[in-house]
């Protein structure tokens, strides 16, 4: 993606997350930082929702994915 000043091929991870971030972000992703994931919801066999505690309490967000990092 983009090559660091030190000549090698790691690049700048900041940059790569913060520009890979806003790109979702583009798209319609939402970055819940913050929350503890309390259970992830299904309805039937597929995956719904996150319930999550964050500042303002619990909440159950529908979600067509979800990661947990």
């Amino acid at each position: 993606m983009c090559s660091s000043d030190l000549g090698d091929e790691t690049g700048d991870c900041q940059r790569f997350t913060t520009q890979l971030a806003q790109q979702a972000q583009g798209l319609g992703v939402r970055f819940l930082m913050g929350h503890e994931v309390l259970s992830l919801h299904t309805e039937g066999q597929r995956f719904s929702g996150v319930r999550v505690q964050g500042p303002d309490g619990v909440a159950l967000r529908s979600a067509d994915a979800c990661v947990v990092a």
